[in-house]
């Protein structure tokens, strides 16, 4: 670490993504912007007949199509140089302005799901039987007609659209005062440095072996989010009305409901995962039970859940030392999929790896048809950062194979599948790891990063999906929820999960006012169902081999062809029973017994 964070213009430029792919210059994307707006008037004079003839249907989402590429493109674009520089007021207009024009486009366009929902199946059907070159689209129409009940008129729908920019207000205030605003003041580490304590550098800091240290950082962290809680509060209830409202526009019964109907997934697939989760505390609190033994303390706070329980097979690694391990961690996965991955890791250049001044924290995989998949690092050089890695390449690998076995239409996966690839891509780097350790001590590291792999998705992220269920029944029901509320709901929870081992502070009862996804509409539960689908067929992986590779890849190059559930289903994993779940779990419980035998 050093004492301040390095310039963007200090960075080499091997280490900065590649987004020529997107555009060259601004002035490209300006050119864009432009058509996109020109065509806006062509989308509207649909209006009243859509549905006239299969060949209106087809000119319709063509040109839809077309233009909803372009449009992506902007928006990423836009999103990834604000992501550049949070501060940069020349890049936030920017991606305001496109924000603007994707509400604008979703209003031109908001006539054309009631119209396509109004014709009987008859004429649903004449459609592709006059219009072969239709059928392309089958999927897509039946999907929309299966949400037939919660589509509005045109009127509606367009007042919803044109509300757009209102509710995700929310988000982007929360990105702003979060990602530029915050600040967190510095501290010492370990060896005496002062540091700058930033968003990705906490995370650095709870690692370090001095536990002075490790609570310094956590209080520190805490107090920025304590001192303004009650703004985090009205912001997070924001967003938490703006998706009842939707919901309730809609005419679902709950906004959980409203947020797993697009993706065809029902509600019993979110209660399962709580509810068998909750059957297993048993086993998921004995891990910090053991924790608590091998670090020998009396009381155990959640700034003692990150160290490592034995020394890393590496105290530091570089980004050019982790490309390579993950290149030869995920062999099994064939010589196409290697082949890609090294090309877009040296020469497409997909990785924006350091973290700079007021870069978005945090790590994301992103794309834009037509354009190469990027990722977003804030790289520490800690030997665990090779796992994020390894996780974003799956999200990086899943959008290029999409992106060159489907149109359009279907080249957005659901978020419900999108971290099946990246915790298989884990799970693979954990096989190869344990495999290659010499000696206890790496095999005591690893079991424990490891475990603390599967409690920070699997059961971190259960506890988030009931915390975000939970507050939004009480908001439907009526209910006020300020921040001492959103904090005594969150530390009931966080006992629950965590088990009487662990300390509940104040910090630790904040993670309601610094999580970005609790401004994603339900998004949290998916790491839990993702790592459950994603460790199943890593195993799958490793046990049969080809076949098993086969089906995934499959997967991966299907995109959001069919129902994910039913994606997962062909790919050898049925996410509508609780047996991922357990399985994972059973998992967790063997690598508790093994790294309890170690020690």
């Amino acid at each position: 670490m050093t004492t301040a964070l390095r310039a963007r213009d200090e960075i080499g430029e091997a280490y900065l993504w590649n987004l020529d792919s997107f555009y060259t210059s601004d002035d490209l994307w300006e050119q864009d912007y432009r058509a996109v707006e020109a065509q806006l008037p062509a989308l509207a004079a649909f209006e009243g007949r859509v549905a006239a003839t299969g060949e209106t249907v087809l000119a319709v989402l063509t040109l839809r199509d077309s233009v909803n590429a372009m449009l992506d493109r902007l928006i990423t674009y836009a999103m990834f140089r604000r992501d550049e520089d949070t501060t940069h007021s020349v890049n936030q207009a920017r991606f305001d302005r496109v924000s603007g024009l994707e509400a604008r486009f979703r209003t031109a366009t908001s006539f054309f799901r009631p119209e396509l929902l109004a014709a009987d199946d008859t004429t649903f059907e004449s459609w592709f039987q006059a219009t072969p070159a239709l059928e392309v689209y089958r999927y897509h129409l039946q999907n929309i007609r299966r949400l037939r009940p919660h589509i509005r008129s045109a009127e509606v729908e367009a007042v919803i659209a044109q509300a757009g920019e209102i509710t995700q207000s929310p988000a982007t205030i929360f990105g702003a005062f979060n990602d530029a605003d915050l600040r967190f003041g510095t501290l010492r580490d370990q060896d005496g440095e002062e540091v700058e304590l930033t968003h990705g550098r906490v995370w650095a800091l709870l690692e370090q072996p001095n536990r002075d240290v490790r609570r310094t950082a956590w209080e520190q962290y805490g107090a920025a989010y304590r001192i303004h809680q009650t703004t985090f509060a009205a912001i997070l209830n924001g967003a938490i009305r703006a998706n009842i409202f939707n919901a309730r526009a809609h005419g679902y019964h709950s906004a959980l409901e409203a947020a797993l109907d697009p993706d065809a997934v029902p509600p019993s697939v979110y209660h399962t995962l709580i509810d068998t989760v909750h059957e297993h505390f048993s086993t998921t609190h004995r891990e910090p039970r053991l924790r608590k033994q091998i670090l020998d303390l009396d009381n155990l706070y959640f700034y003692d859940l990150l160290v490592p329980v034995a020394t890393p097979p590496q105290t530091t690694l570089s980004y050019d030392e982790a490309r390579d391990l993950v290149l030869a961690a995920l062999a099994p996965l064939g010589q196409e999929y290697i082949d890609v991955l090294r090309r877009g890791l040296y020469e497409d250049r997909w990785a924006d790896v350091y973290e700079t001044a007021n870069k978005r924290s945090g790590a994301y995989s992103w794309g834009a048809y037509g354009a190469q998949p990027v990722m977003l690092l804030n790289w520490q050089d800690r030997f665990s950062d090779v796992f994020t890695l390894a996780h974003e390449i799956g999200h990086a690998m899943h959008t290029h194979f999409t992106f060159q076995h489907q149109p359009y239409v279907y080249s957005n996966y659901t978020i419900f599948v999108a971290e099946v690839a990246s915790t298989c891509n884990e799970a693979l780097l954990f096989a190869y790891l344990l495999d290659m350790a010499t000696d206890s001590e790496q095999k005591r590291y690893l079991l424990g990063k490891q475990l603390g792999s599967i409690g920070g998705t699997l059961l971190i992220q259960t506890m988030f999906a009931e915390f975000e269920r939970e507050v939004h029944e009480r908001t439907e029901r009526g209910e006020a929820l300020a921040a001492d509320q959103l904090s005594e709901i969150a530390a009931r929870i966080h006992r629950q999960y965590t088990g009487p081992d662990v300390i509940i502070d104040e910090t630790a009862q904040l993670f309601w006012a610094s999580l970005p996804h609790f401004y994603m509409n339900f998004y949290v539960y998916k790491y839990a169902t993702g790592i459950s689908a994603g460790m199943a067929l890593a195993h799958q992986i490793l046990t049969e081999g080809q076949p098993a590779v086969d089906r995934y890849l499959t997967f991966l190059r299907s995109g959001g062809s069919q129902d994910s559930i039913v994606l997962l289903q062909q790919a050898g994993v049925d996410m509508t029973t609780p047996q991922p779940v357990k399985q994972v779990l059973h998992i967790y419980d063997n690598l508790v017994d093994q790294l309890e035998a170690l020690v």
